[in-house]
């Protein structure tokens, strides 16, 4: 006689890579792409599509993609403007400004020889707004740069006072990493390049630079670099250990500087040493420029090179990935576009994602994949991405926006509000459903909102591949779908209908015991 098994919950728990299938518990799924567990269901997850063009009339913009994005609204206006930084079809990138309220681009790179530059997978550039300005820093073979609120065309310019720290040969020195802290600005990782050839470089990768406090706002006019008695500027080598600085990140009152295998906290002393450095952590550093998020509650959320990790900028730190998702991440990753890499965080859904080039990925594209980590519910799920290298987020008309710059689209990318990707689906092998006595199913029961394809595929043995044979379930005309397996272990697969978002909740099942032939 069958009976109805308990129903199994397929939201609570998320994807989980890491555990042999047979051990997950019921409702954890062993595999998913493009589908989440949202609001106590699963759901699909939101598409990506084409939104502004790079630019209206310039074809070496418009034909060349955006390798850094982010958004402000210029001081005493109500508009929003999109500030990237396009990699041309000339070679050269271009830092475009985009008001969404008049629709004008200005192209305001400085066209002067020491002032261009070039995009290097190795070296992300930063754009960000400090003090009200739009701050650029090429990170390559370019001095960082800045322009005022009025963003016109050709007017970014070298950081104030920048030149007062040029090399022996009155060449710009490159900053691989430009960050705000507090009321000032520091580079971190610095590049000599002097003019005989690559012979005769000079690299500093644990070269910590400060400039003096900003004095007014709108405005880098009175801010040094090079120490004095009469400024807050400094210069520290960060020797604490011997990996090279990677990025940093202000965290309350402390600035939280990455190296490759140290975690260093920078904060303001008040008195004559101006800043004081720390060591928090030796275990772990940072995976690559880019990865470290604030998720609030005094909290980074930071991708090492062992693991997933949360720390509040003092003594508590806490791996979040480890025996979930981290050796499926590690193991998707191409090495040689890891310098891709980076970490965005959504809050709309509450989400951070690491996104990342996975080893399918073509040759010169983009971050393809995210594993995705809601640091409310504490799940995980995984997704695609359309080649991106930087996303931002922000508000226009009281929605929220997430643009997106993509390594191989000729048009900001922009996640969508309503509309869900296509066939997003998961998978959890070898459920016993509560034992391991070989069993026979007549029947299953889903809970959804609306339409989804299952597939249920019984099998004898851990290991055994599955066959799975798709069903299609309608709530509004369905409330069982009739399938006869047997076996020790169930295998279901579920699928989103096209891009019809779900909402499924749980399975159960008729079964009962049964002797193999």
């Amino acid at each position: 006689m069958f009976t109805k098994s308990p129903e199994i919950d397929f939201s609570k728990i998320g994807l989980i890579t890491d555990v042999p299938a047979h051990k997950l518990p019921p409702g954890a799924w062993s595999d998913s792409l493009n589908i989440r567990a949202k609001d106590n269901s699963v759901q699909g997850v939101l598409s990506f599509s084409d939104d502004v063009v790079l630019h209206d009339t310039d074809s070496v913009i418009s034909g060349g993609n955006v390798v850094a994005i982010t958004q402000y609204t210029p001081a005493g206006t109500d508009y929003l403007v999109i500030a990237y930084i396009v990699d041309g079809t000339d070679g050269f990138c271009h830092v475009v400004t985009y008001n969404t309220s008049t629709t004008d681009y200005n192209d305001i790179t400085n066209a002067v020889s020491d002032q261009k530059f070039k995009y290097d997978s190795k070296y992300k550039p930063q754009i960000f707004v400090f003090n009200e300005i739009l701050v650029v820093n090429p990170a390559f073979d370019a001095p960082p740069q800045f322009t005022d609120a009025g963003v016109s065309a050709g007017s970014l310019q070298e950081i104030t006072n920048w030149s007062a720290l040029d090399d022996s040969n009155a060449q710009p020195i490159i900053a691989r990493v430009l960050r705000p802290f507090n009321n000032r600005l520091v580079a971190m990782n610095i590049f000599e390049e002097h003019l005989g050839g690559t012979q005769d470089d000079v690299n500093l990768p644990v070269d910590f630079v400060w400039s003096s406090t900003v004095t007014s706002i709108a405005s880098l006019a009175n801010v040094t670099w090079v120490a004095s008695s009469v400024n807050t500027a400094g210069d520290a080598f960060l020797t604490q250990s011997a990996g090279k600085i990677l990025d940093g990140l202000q965290l309350g009152p402390y600035f939280i500087c990455y190296k490759e295998d140290a975690v260093v906290q920078v904060r303001e002393t008040g008195d004559d040493f101006i800043l004081a450095f720390e060591t928090l952590f030796e275990d772990d550093g940072l995976y690559t420029s880019g990865c470290v998020q604030s998720i609030g509650s005094s909290q980074h959320i930071v991708w090492g090179n062992y693991g997933i990790y949360v720390h509040d900028g003092q003594t508590q730190k806490a791996d979040i990935a480890k025996g979930i998702i981290q050796e499926g991440l590690f193991n998707d990753v191409k090495g040689s576009d890891k310098t891709k890499s980076f970490v965005f965080k959504q809050t709309r859904d509450k989400e951070v994602w690491f996104c990342y080039s996975d080893t399918d990925n073509s040759t010169n594209n983009g971050c393809n994949k995210a594993f995705v980590f809601d640091y409310e519910t504490k799940m995980w799920h995984k997704r695609d991405i359309p080649q991106l290298l930087s996303l931002v987020e922000t508000e226009l008309d009281g929605s929220i926006k997430i643009y997106g710059g993509s390594e191989i689209d000729s048009k900001i990318q922009l996640l969508n509000n309503s509309t869900y990707t296509s066939g997003g689906y998961f998978i959890q092998k070898e459920n016993n459903i509560g034992t391991i006595q070989y069993k026979q199913m007549s029947r299953f029961y889903p809970s959804s909102e609306e339409s989804v394809l299952i597939a249920v595929d019984a099998t004898s043995n851990i290991g055994e591949v599955a066959s799975y044979s798709n069903q299609t379930f309608n709530p509004s005309t369905d409330y069982k779908l009739d399938k006869r397996e047997s076996g020790r272990y169930f295998n279901i697969r579920a699928t989103m209908d096209g891009a019809t978002n779900p909402k499924l909740t749980t399975i159960s099942f008729d079964i009962k015991g049964t002797s193999r032939r």
